[in-house]
């Protein structure tokens, strides 16, 4: 595909449009100067033409048209900043390039409504929930620096940012559940049964992040455990679709055991927390 572009030849002539979105109104990510500036020596030419490349790229193979094609160079570049984003030690920077990745993937993502598409909206949204996770773990480790007002305002912002890492996990497990859908007549199964056992694992870890994110609350209501029911509802789930894959499938017996074990702990700790709280009308604390 690369080659194509780089050779010089005339852009393709796409296949007959089979979305009934225009996908032409998605503009490419802004440029980055600063941030490829930063990359040292050889790695920074390197990048350069990289990104070059695949820009050029997807500017022929455009997504009305070529929409494996074009979500493939998409996922290359997002694959570029992760790359050199590997031992960068600066956070600024390693965030910015980290919501890079996001502004890369999630607009696609978005496009993608049809039914035809699961597959690969799935595909992205998995990515981008872990970048976005990424990033929200950063972010928390960093609020001890602050108090007051500035405080406040990274809480309230961090609190946004989780609700929405927890939407595109999601909208990850939704796109699963309706690509596994049963045909008539079959019996009736949970959807990690009818998962493709490559995607097994992926479901049940977006499950899992999901769900201890959901149990992180970075702006205190008394009296609220909202969060707290649903992370412990998730972890419920976790249990359940471990051994329902484990029952349909010749997984090992060590399959997801670490993350397991940490849901068995939260199922036993969560309900006398949240019973505290509802009871004196406190604040749930973190967990």
């Amino acid at each position: 595909m690369l080659a194509e572009v780089e050779d010089g030849a005339a852009p393709p002539k796409p296949p007959a449009a089979t979305l009934a979105a225009d996908f032409r109104s998605l503009g490419t990510p802004e440029r980055s100067p600063d941030l490829v500036d930063g990359i040292g020596g050889d790695l920074r030419l390197a990048f350069r033409a990289a990104l070059r490349a695949l820009r050029r790229a997807r500017s022929y193979y455009v997504l009305d048209g070529f929409v494996t094609e074009h979500i493939d160079l998409a996922r290359l570049e997002s694959t570029c900043w992760k790359l050199v984003s590997l031992k960068e030690p600066d956070y600024a920077r390693l965030q910015q390039m980290r919501r890079r990745r996001v502004a890369c993937l999630d607009p696609l993502r978005d496009a993608l409504q049809a039914d035809a598409y699961r597959d690969l909206r799935a595909t992205l949204g998995y990515e981008v929930a872990q970048v976005l996770a990424a990033i929200v773990e950063a972010k928390a480790e960093r609020l001890r620096r602050y108090s007051g007002q500035a405080l406040r305002e990274r809480q309230q912002a961090l609190e946004a940012l989780k609700d929405r890492t927890c939407d595109v996990f999601d909208d990850f497990l939704k796109q699963c559940a309706g690509d596994a859908r049963t045909q008539p007549g079959d019996t009736p199964r949970s959807a990690i049964e009818r998962l493709a056992e490559s995607d097994v694992e992926a479901y049940m870890n977006a499950q899992f992040v999901a769900a201890r994110l959901r149990g992180k609350r970075f702006v205190a209501i008394p009296g609220d455990v909202r969060h707290a029911e649903d992370s412990l509802r998730r972890y419920k789930q976790c249990v359940a679709d471990a051994a329902a894959a484990k029952k349909a499938r010749n997984l090992p017996d060590d399959f997801f055991a670490r993350e397991l074990d940490l849901c068995e702990q939260m199922i036993h700790l969560l309900p006398t927390k949240i019973h505290h709280v509802r009871t004196t009308g406190g604040v749930l604390e973190d967990f």
